[in-house]
């Protein structure tokens, strides 16, 4: 009976590490397949960076083409508001020169016509 005992036991303690081993086993592959998970969220957090750094790229190239659009916009309405004003200046200097030269001609024209008398 001691035998059978002893038989049972040493093929229990066998099977029990045959088990250990397999569970070693498994446990390397649930590792591999843990660390394998985490690369893939790795790489997910890398797309979702990468995505991130892509809207804000596109954010900011949005953001710097209106603000140039704005700018030329107000450079041109400068422009446009200097050429009216130098239009605006060269139209008043024609209206006073004609407005002095046909003044300075009647004046002349009145001389003429007293000195004809």
């Amino acid at each position: 009976m001691l035998r059978w005992g002893v038989a049972i036991a040493d093929a229990a303690v066998d099977d029990d590490d045959d088990n250990d081993d397999d569970d070693d086993n498994d446990d390397d592959d649930d590792d591999d397949d843990n660390h394998d998970d985490d690369v893939n969220y790795d790489d997910d957090d890398d797309d979702d960076d990468m995505i991130m750094i892509i809207i804000m790229m596109m954010m900011i190239m949005m953001t710097t083409t209106t603000m140039m659009m704005i700018m030329m916009m107000t450079m041109m309405m400068m422009m446009m508001m200097m050429m009216e004003v130098v239009v605006v200046v060269a139209v008043v200097v024609v209206v006073v020169a004609a407005v002095v030269i046909s003044m300075n001609l009647r004046r002349r024209f009145q001389q003429h016509t007293i000195n004809k008398r």
